[in-house]
């Protein structure tokens, strides 16, 4: 049979379909087989070939017949595609087409892959990043990443913003309250989903740092006493990449889990004078003065020889820094109790912490403590937590008999409101209660043990079920034990508490992280603040400043 013959016959069969019975199963099989191979014969044997026309946004896409890049252009404007009088063809790397390769290219390539770009610029080669569609930002609305992220001309426009945010803004006095600075990181981000749907960390971190310098009465992260906290804008980084991290979510991998082993650091959470060297003396040379601190170290403190002991302790400091360091941490407590027992006398301790900060501890604790713990209480009264609710009654009755129940309160306080692990941090036991016999209960990192209540002198600091101060406290001294405890000894904050431990840290102890810390649930960084630190600081901030 003739090809022309077949095409004929097929084209008959085409006509007879609307009266052919229905119930012929067989019969309808075989049109259908003969309707398809017709269109495709039609498509092989027609002498203009299908080609695809998008647009350079890819929005657009049509299919036309075309043997020109002027038939191309042509169909192009009158589909819509592109109707620019200095329309160019390109392909879909942004390689621009010439009428003299077109014939070759459209014979060769395959129907599915004839796709013409036609518009006045190169189509973008950058690949899209798609954003959740109920944002109303798709892949193709998006500019590319690279053409903008670090740019220097990104700048906010303010007509977008509320008419009292804008006038706190001009004023520039006070700092931001929670609700402004949401509906400015709204705004902010708005824009910049506008600029690139994708927007790098340095984008991100340029946007908040021009705005805290052009703003930075109302957004600079700064303490009660006026210090500057990380960078200072820490904090709106970290709220505008929450926001477009937000946004995006479900779009953007996670960065791998290290499963590598933990190194034991020699110095960690703002240790200032780690393990400095000895002149001339070594172990043997202070010999007599070791074993000196040994024996003072079986007596109570009333028959301790302190200023000699204190002076030999003062000069065997590099040795005890070696020794804690060079010891594992499961049993360090026991072996550091052994060889050098008077670091468990509190003047000893406090001296070592002095030395090992670099400041007067104590000092520091008590003028913190002394201007947070009030505000903290201030801010916190209208929060509808039940375990702040509680603390807060508690702190109010037994501040008619004791003076500084306000600042026994302050870490309990921390932990209810950044949701904290308590049990992590201290542990109240009944009045008369065995602290022996409680000790298989207690973490192994250091903790506050209250007999009675928080607001009873008699609270103790236990590390690896080892007492450090044998003498009872009250309960904001043994906080302040507590901490110094995982300075002296190495010790990592316990990840179920690290918010508060880094607020005590930075407010109350004036220390900064040494480098390499990782946020937890984040990227590396030498100077993140954590948010909700920086979120505290600010309501205490702006609790001050009502006052």
């Amino acid at each position: 049979m003739s090809f022309t013959r077949l095409v004929s016959d097929i084209a008959a069969l085409q006509l007879l379909r609307p009266i052919i019975v229905s119930s012929a199963e067989p019969v309808r099989t075989a049109l259908a087989f003969a309707g398809r191979t017709f269109n495709i014969f039609r498509m092989e044997t027609t002498s203009t070939p299908f080609v695809k026309i998008w647009s350079v946004d890819h929005r657009i896409k049509k299919m036309a017949c075309a043997t020109s890049l002027k038939e191309v252009k042509e169909q192009a404007c009158q589909k819509g595609v592109c109707t620019s009088v200095n329309a160019k063809v390109f392909l879909t790397d942004g390689s621009e087409l010439e009428e003299s390769m077109f014939e070759e290219l459209v014979n060769e390539l395959p129907p599915q892959e004839r796709i013409f770009v036609v518009g006045a610029a190169a189509p973008s080669t950058e690949p899209g990043l798609r954003v959740t569609d109920r944002h109303g930002v798709r892949e193709t609305d998006c500019p590319t990443t690279a053409q903008h992220h670090d740019s220097c001309t990104f700048v906010l426009d303010t007509k977008y913003l509320s008419k009292s945010l804008q006038e706190h803004l001009d004023a520039d006095t006070l700092p931001l309250p929670l609700q402004g600075r949401r509906e400015l990181v709204r705004v902010a981000v708005e824009q910049m989903m506008k600029w690139t749907c994708h927007p790098r960390r340095d984008f991100t971190r340029k946007v908040a740092k021009d705005l805290v310098k052009k703003f930075p009465g109302s957004l600079k992260d700064v303490a009660l006493d006026g210090q500057v906290l990380g960078n200072g804008y820490n904090l709106l980084f970290q709220q505008i990449e929450n926001r477009v991290e937000n946004l995006r979510r479900g779009q953007s991998g996670s960065l791998p889990k290290n499963g590598g082993l933990e190194i034991r650091k020699s110095c960690s959470y703002g240790c200032q004078n780690g393990q400095h060297l000895l002149e001339a003396e070594t172990t043997e040379t202070l010999g007599a003065e070791i074993d000196f601190l040994k024996t003072e170290g079986q007596k109570a403190l009333r028959d301790i020889d302190v200023p000699r002991a204190m002076r030999c302790m003062d000069r065997t400091y590099a040795l005890q820094r070696k020794f804690i360091n060079s010891h594992k941490s499961s049993l360090l407590m026991s072996q550091v109790k052994e060889q050098w027992p008077l670091l468990f006398h509190r003047p000893f301790f406090y001296k070592h912490c002095d030395s090992l900060l670099g400041k007067d501890v104590q000092a520091t604790f008590r003028a913190n403590v002394c201007s947070y713990a009030p505000l903290l209480m201030k801010s916190l009264e209208k929060s509808s937590s039940r375990d702040i609710k509680y603390l807060l009654i508690e702190a109010q009755y037994a501040s008619k008999k004791n003076e500084a129940a306000c600042e026994a309160a302050l870490m309990p306080l921390l932990a209810a409101y950044f949701k904290d692990c308590s049990s992590t941090l201290y542990h109240v036991f009944e009045e008369g209660t065995d602290i022996t016999s409680q000790l298989p209960e207690l973490p192994s990192t250091p903790v506050v043990v209250a007999v009675g209540g928080i607001h009873r002198q008699q609270c103790y600091v236990y590390c690896q079920q080892e007492v450090l101060i044998a003498s009872p406290t009250d309960f904001s001294e043994a906080t302040c034990l507590m901490f110094l405890a995982h300075c002296v000894f190495n010790v990592k904050h316990a990840s179920a508490a690290a918010t508060t431990m880094e607020f005590l840290q930075r407010q109350i102890f004036e220390l900064n992280h040494i480098r390499d810390r990782k946020r937890r649930g984040g990227r590396w960084s030498r100077t993140s603040v954590h948010s909700k630190v920086l979120k505290l600081e600010q309501m205490l901030r702006t609790t001050a400043h009502a006052e």
